[in-house]
């Protein structure tokens, strides 16, 4: 196996400055996500592309982990089918994907099919009898998908103080291990997925069966159309 310090070695070979002023382009395939490539190699790699970067070389970086993309890139292009479906800055692409697909590649779980009503001047989201989001105002379309990020939802065990504009009673169904904490699985009229973090989690003992609050923003919500294309908002 490569030693990481084989490959850091490769940037005292590589005169990058003569390749100020050209078209240079490194493309690395996904080289830091095998399975079986150490974490400290990882970090090595993304040390040594920052570094062919800062020198004034442009890189291509292929990778299958959006969270490679937000750690490495200042522009990325999400590829499906063969043809970019979304492209710009990280912050931008994977806070406001366009479709379903990229939704899913960024790691949100909640999806929502609504109808969008304005509502005596305001916006709402009816997904169902019960249930209803106050959304931004912008235009909609009459139905389509609504997602909403796991780590913008709240939760906590008693009806917040400060309630945030969308505030819902539900229950915990099922509570699963996550990378930063845990995922809890909340009933209330729809499923919701709340990532909390390892250091909240352990305060709020929660368990199965516990009733819960969730709440989230309006803006914490984003507006995609029924059949996957991106919903374009108009003020």
């Amino acid at each position: 196996m490569i030693r990481a310090s084989e490959i850091l070695e490769l940037t005292e070979v590589w005169d990058v400055k003569k390749f100020k002023g050209f078209a240079s382009v490194h493309y690395s395939h996904d080289p830091s996500s095998l399975a079986d490539v150490m974490r400290d190699l990882k970090d090595d790699i993304k040390r040594l592309l920052r570094h062919l970067n800062g020198e004034g070389l442009t890189i291509i970086h292929v990778t299958h982990d959006y969270r490679e993309a937000v750690s490495l890139a200042s522009m990325v292009g999400v590829i499906h089918n063969g043809r970019i479906i979304q492209e710009g800055k990280p912050d931008q692409v994977f806070r406001k994907p366009v479709n379903k697909f990229v939704a899913r590649y960024s790691g949100i779980r909640n999806f929502f099919r609504v109808q969008y009503v304005l509502n005596n001047g305001s916006w709402k989201a009816f997904c169902s009898d019960n249930l209803a989001f106050n959304i931004p105002d912008c235009k909609y379309p009459s139905e389509g998908l609504m997602i909403l990020r796991s780590d913008d939802i709240l939760i906590s065990k008693k009806f917040p103080d400060k309630p945030l504009v969308n505030c819902y009673k539900g229950i915990v169904k099922e509570i699963l291990p996550s990378e930063y904490g845990q995922e809890i699985e909340v009933d209330a009229g729809e499923t919701f997925y709340v990532d909390v973090p390892s250091d909240n989690s352990g305060q709020m003992s929660l368990k199965e069966g516990t009733d819960v609050w969730i709440s989230f923003s309006p803006e914490a919500c984003v507006a995609l159309q029924a059949e996957g294309r991106g919903q374009k908002a108009e003020s």
